[in-house]
């Protein structure tokens, strides 16, 4: 979230990124991690410790430390996107999130569990925003 600061003849005078409530109660959760990004997520907090870069964050900006602002993580997707010649691809940072709901309805995960995952209130939310996933593949596990 941005917090805007103005003079009293109300020009800009500072643009902050601060932490703040989230959008909906729904989004505060607790999402069970796959072995594999906890081993990521260690891997990730060694280097940090390597590089000495102490923080309360689990990703934190690596040259002050702080919180990482939304605009410096969607530069460096930009910039490994350039790197490995995957313009073509139109990989955003909502890319990953689609992708993570897809591939669990796809492997038949109860959408239930991945609306909640999702932080949606309603599983249909989460069906209609991954419609393209294959019916059957979604229809074949029974929804509590």
């Amino acid at each position: 979230m941005k917090e805007t600061e103005f003079d009293e003849n109300w020009n800009v005078v500072s643009r902050t990124s601060v932490i703040g409530k989230t959008k909906t109660p729904k989004s505060v959760r607790n999402i069970a991690l796959p072995d594999a990004v906890v081993a990521a997520i260690e891997e990730w907090s060694l280097f940090c410790k390597e590089q000495k870069i102490s923080s309360e964050y689990v990703f934190p900006n690596t040259k002050t430390g702080g919180f990482r602002k939304y605009s410096g993580l969607r530069s460096s997707l930009v910039r490994f996107v350039a790197k490995h010649k995957l313009e073509d691809e139109k990989i955003t940072l909502y890319t990953f999130r689609h992708t993570f709901a897809t591939i669990l309805l796809e492997e038949r995960e109860n959408p239930k569990i991945v609306a909640d995952m999702m932080g949606h209130t309603r599983v249909s939310t989460t069906l209609d925003l991954y419609s393209h996933v294959s019916r059957r593949a979604v229809s074949s596990k029974k929804t509590t």
